[in-house]
């Protein structure tokens, strides 16, 4: 009997990156389907405040 052990790592990454990715590869939704199965955090840009 084989046994498969698969070790997932939750990985974080900018939206931008995300929006590049889909762009360059045509595979639109990809972030959104990795995202609902819990594989990656999607960080928003951080706007700098204004004081």
């Amino acid at each position: 009997m084989q046994v498969i052990i698969v070790k997932t790592e939750v990985l974080t990454t900018r939206r931008e990156a995300i929006d590049a990715y889909e762009r360059h590869t045509g595979f639109y939704g990809i972030g959104q389907f990795l995202k609902d199965k819990g594989l990656i955090v999607i960080k928003e840009e951080e706007s700098p405040c204004a004081e």
